[in-house]
């Protein structure tokens, strides 16, 4: 039923295939990475950390090194999450991936062999607070089971170095990096084959985004990195898809909460023809609380209907206008399947969203998060 509102506004050109610059990195270089500072976003209840990476160990220094591709707070110890490589004396090489909760570490090992990732290879690793999951070129190859949030000891996070740097190389990476996006929610293995051979930029629902094309920004404008010594922005042969300009979602309006807490809609993967793995995401809302999704053709309102001082951006009285009955998890967050039909007609067509949650703390007892505005794409 909800695929007929799928129909409206703008087409986007086909993307095309280009070369992409990325980040070069050396474990035999003191300096060279990126820093970016302390934000909550960067520590989220639910997480997915993903890059495309090439890895070098041929030419990793004797002794035991940890070429870490991310990680955040450097105190030993303390770490709130890493991905790295364990490369050591005696010719082990394996990625491990681990997240500090309440309840200890969760920890992922995936072993390799060598040259494994002499090319573009990409790379996720996602958390849940129940399950931890790795993910190779979009394919899962191992899980761990956890057991809580994540405990956000703060600290800043390093791309491309771990917690020796800027004292010592063993632990920059050694290889190169691009396209490393923080998202505040375990992704699918489907969700992340969506999006990983696309370059974007603006991916809203707090999404974290680096494409390290000459510099250091954070396409969400929010964790923008610095630079630590002189790392090589540089093209390099990873041919990615690079004609979307944004994700073709986009946020409008603001929210209306009356709790320090931001409620913000996103999206599960790009809203693509024909791809039934789309979804409108929601996060910050109050745990486990009842709610429901506003779903309209066309554009949000440019201005919202404001009803008991709560500001609908999308009309929920307007003809067409459907609502879903949506839940909350523990964590508050929310995925409402969206599939985009196969029907060609409908590429360049729009549709928006708005979620609305019962939080009986406020008076009136409803929250609401800001719209989102989908184009389909191709």
């Amino acid at each position: 039923m909800f695929r007929t509102i799928l129909l409206s506004l703008l087409v986007l050109t086909l993307p095309c295939a280009a070369q992409n610059q990325g980040l070069s990195l050396q474990s035999t270089t003191i300096g060279g990475y990126v820093q970016v500072p302390h934000d909550p976003s960067l520590a989220p209840s639910s997480i997915t950390v993903e890059a495309w990476m090439t890895y070098d160990g041929s030419t990793i220094p004797s002794g035991w090194a940890f070429p870490t591709l991310i990680r955040k707070n450097m105190t030993a110890s303390q770490e709130v999450y890493f991905l790295r490589v364990e490369a050591g004396n005696f010719n082990t090489r394996a990625i491990k991936w681990r997240v500090n909760t309440a309840s200890g570490s969760v920890i992922l090992n995936y072993s390799f062999a060598a040259g494994a990732f002499s090319s573009w290879t990409h790379i996720a690793a996602t958390y849940d607070g129940a399950m931890s999951r790795l993910f190779i070129n979009g394919v899962q190859v191992m899980t761990a089971i956890g057991s809580g949030p994540m405990v956000d000891t703060g600290g800043m996070v390093h791309i491309g170095a771990g917690d020796t740097a800027p004292n010592s190389a063993w632990e920059v990476w050694n290889g190169q990096l691009d396209e490393v996006r923080i998202w505040p929610r375990a992704r699918t293995a489907a969700e992340i084959l969506s999006m990983m051979n696309i370059e974007t930029t603006a991916i809203p629902g707090g999404v974290s985004n680096w494409t390290f094309n000459n510099d250091s920004l954070d396409w969400s404008g929010n964790n923008h990195g610095t630079v630590a010594g002189t790392p090589a922005f540089a093209a390099n042969t990873l041919s990615l898809n690079l004609g979307y300009p944004t994700s073709s979602a986009v946020s409008v309006g603001t929210q209306t909460n009356c709790r320090a807490t931001t409620i913000q809609m996103g999206i599960a993967a790009l809203p693509n023809l024909g791809n039934n793995d789309f979804g409108v995401t929601c996060i910050g809302a109050p745990s486990n609380a009842n709610g429901n999704l506003l779903a309209t053709i066309g554009s949000p309102l440019s201005s919202p209907t404001v009803l008991l001082g709560l500001s609908f951006w999308v009309d929920p009285f307007a003809p067409g206008t459907l609502t879903f009955p949506v839940l909350a998890d523990t964590r508050g967050s929310a995925n409402y399947p969206v599939p985009i039909p196969n029907i060609p007609a409908a590429v360049g067509l729009t549709a928006s969203f708005q979620y609305g949650w019962y939080d009986f703390g406020c008076n009136p007892p409803i929250v609401l998060a800001d719209a989102l505005a989908i184009i389909i794409l191709p």
